[in-house]
């Protein structure tokens, strides 16, 4: 079972993956759209009935990083096979709600830190994609997997979070 080093603890998931069939190469971001860790926590978790509901991480607005389904395993994230097959993925707790769905700035730094991690574990640069071929980016907030490439489904997810100057974030701290 592989999780980063940087989790505060785990979360049952009741089988709430399937195999990965595809090298770790980038990450996709979410938002819970939800300010409560406890009720998205037990959606994540073994006692919520929805079977195509996971995530690699869930983390928490005070910076705490639970893992949920292990990264040797596909999570049910993004409802995109081949994205989330070689993606982590996260569902970071709202710190507001609509309409713009903030994210604390501890949320944001252990995302960054994840991103940074798991880039360094599966040897990959975090990498926005550029305007002009989209497909060479790795890190993608969930909505741009339908904007970019009509996979997964039209979503304003990932809500406020600032996946580019997470991604910046991540670069420095690899450098450093």
């Amino acid at each position: 079972m592989t999780f980063s080093k940087l989790i505060k603890g785990t979360i049952p998931n009741a089988g709430k993956y399937s195999k990965r069939l595809h090298k770790v190469s980038g990450m996709i971001m979410h938002h819970a759209a939800g300010t409560n860790f406890e009720v998205v926590k037990r959606m994540m978790g073994a006692d919520y009935n929805v079977s195509q509901l996971s995530a690699n991480y869930l983390i928490n607005n005070n910076g705490d990083i639970w893992g949920c389904v292990p990264e040797e395993y596909r999570a049910f994230t993004s409802a995109d096979p081949d994205w989330d097959g070689r993606s982590i993925t996260f569902e970071c707790i709202n710190e507001t709600g609509a309409p713009d769905w903030k994210i604390s700035k501890k949320a944001q730094e252990a995302i960054a830190q994840l991103l940074a991690d798991v880039a360094q574990r599966y040897n990959f640069t975090p990498k926005r994609p550029p305007v002009t071929n989209r497909r060479r980016g790795n890190v993608f907030g969930h909505g741009e997997l339908w904007k970019y490439f009509r996979a997964s489904y039209a979503t304003a997810c990932p809500g406020g979070l600032p996946v580019t100057s997470i991604t910046k974030r991540a670069l420095a701290i690899i450098k450093a």
